[in-house]
């Protein structure tokens, strides 16, 4: 009888592991370069959404192998200690659901909030992450687009990213 009960307990187990794993498996994740110091550059991501979730568009600056250039890139970014506000970044986001205007609004971007390390073309990237929207979507194909609006100097020659993400943390 023990050997019939741990036999189900395996089954089911396989069975819950499988659930887990599918709903899991088709969260999105796209990650594209960006010269946030350039007006005009963009940025675009096309994805089908199976599920309503939360998403999140962020930017996402690379830290130096330098030491010596991270304070420096500290302040640009914003954040630390005292949640700093940084070198502000003026972005237009637009995104289509099916193909018919969904969200578009230009958003000013301040300061960092968390940190990430992502491989992007067999690199090791080991980031800042800059808020840009979150949103909530619904099942659908989506286009999203995000475009850089003005020159910023200081932050010219900064390798930066924005990320187009699944975000559902769980607290």
């Amino acid at each position: 009888m023990l050997v019939k009960t741990l036999s189900v307990v395996k089954i089911i187990l396989v069975v819950f592991v499988c659930i887990f794993f599918a709903g899991c498996s088709n969260k999105i994740l796209i990650v594209k370069p960006i010269d946030v110091s350039r007006a005009g550059q963009s940025a675009n991501a096309q994805f089908t959404v199976d599920q309503t979730g939360g998403y999140r568009i962020a930017l996402l600056f690379v830290w130096s192998k330098n030491i010596s250039e991270r304070e420096a890139q500290g302040k640009l970014w914003g954040g630390g200690l005292y949640r700093e506000a940084g070198v502000p970044i003026p972005i237009g986001l637009r995104v289509l659901k099916n193909g018919k205007l969904f969200f578009e609004e230009q958003i000013t971007t301040e300061g960092v909030n968390s940190g990430q390390a992502f491989e992007y073309e067999g690199d090791h990237k080991s980031t800042q992450v800059r808020d840009i929207k979150y949103l909530t979507l619904a099942p659908g194909e989506y286009s999203v687009e995000i475009v850089t609006l003005d020159e910023i100097e200081a932050l010219k020659g900064t390798e930066s990213y924005v990320e187009f993400s699944y975000y559902d943390p769980k607290i």
